[in-house]
Parts: C-alpha cells; structure tokens; sequence
C-alpha cells in the first residue's frame, strides 16, 4: 500500500492513527454536544443546533459545507501540530471518514428510511429520544454506545420521572 508517491508506504502508525482518530470522533462528538451545542452561552452553533431540534422528523440536516470544510481544516492543522505530514494525513483521513459517516447517518435518521438492523434502530431510536424526550440525553450519535459510558442512555421511563420531580420541586419554589 501507498500513500501518494513522495509520502511513502502505509503502515502501522497510520492504521493506528486513522483508527485513533475515528475513535476521538465519537468522543467528542458527544461531549460536544452536550457542552457547545447545548451550551448556556449563545454562539452561530448553538443557533443552528436549536433550530434543528425545532424539527425533529424528516428535514434534510446536514451541515453547511462551508463549516464541514473549515472544521476539516481546522482538525487537521491540529493534527499537523501534532503529527508529521504523512501521519497527519491518515489522522484527518480517519477523523474526515468519522465525519462524513456523521453527516451521512445523520442525514439518513431524519428521513423516511426505516432501519433494518439493530444498529441503525438504536442510533434513529437514541437520537429521536434525544430530539423529543430530552435534549440533556442520547447525546451520541454515530456510536450510540458512548452514551452508555457517560450515563446518557438511560431508559426513557426514568428520564421523564426525572423531569417529573424536578418539574414539581420547580412548581413548589
């Protein structure tokens, strides 16, 4: 295998780092999430993130490509500080691929398709849960699992007792 000409061979440091990066997709795409994009402060994001909550089913959401290239950009002259180029290049392949499955999926839950497997079922399921049940849960998205590890795939019985009490515990202040 090789990369462009004068970049050599592939190996396994950029297995390893396009795997890596793909990974660090997931992570930050629900920690940001739930800090940016439901943040307290207002910002062009947090704008855009609310209006696509305004419309939870069948919409086109997919992301400006302006911003889907000036965040491509932006990651990989991260990775470049990091990385050499050839190993910077696998980085923001990986992290671009993570990025493009997002847009792709994203896209795909917001329409009329109906999932056939379990996986799919789970990320349409989790992320119509996170639009109509509560904003604060179900914030992952590609990998829904992630939501397990932070706590916030919980059974949509226990989030609406949740709001319950603090809807009432609000009431009585």
């Amino acid at each position: 295998f090789y990369r462009f000409s004068t970049l050599g061979p592939i190996g396994v440091p950029d297995v390893i780092v396009f795997v890596g990066s793909i990974v660090f997709w997931w992570f930050q795409e629900h920690f940001l999430h739930g800090k940016l994009l439901h943040s307290k402060f207002d910002w062009y994001g947090k704008r855009i993130h609310k209006d696509h909550h305004k419309k939870p089913y069948f919409h086109i959401s997919v992301d400006p490509v302006g911003l889907m290239l000036g965040w491509l950009a932006t990651a990989h002259l991260i990775f470049r500080l990091i990385f050499p180029v050839p190993i910077a290049i696998s980085a923001t392949l990986g992290y671009a691929g993570a990025g493009l499955f997002y847009e792709w999926s994203h896209f795909i839950v917001h329409t009329k398709v109906k999932p056939r497997s379990r996986f799919w079922k789970q990320m349409r399921d989790n992320h119509i849960r996170h639009h109509c049940v509560d904003e604060n849960y179900w914030l992952a998205f590609s990998l829904p699992a992630i939501d397990d590890i932070f706590g916030t795939n919980l059974p949509i019985r226990e989030v609406r007792e949740k709001n319950k009490k603090v809807q009432v515990g609000a009431n009585r202040s």
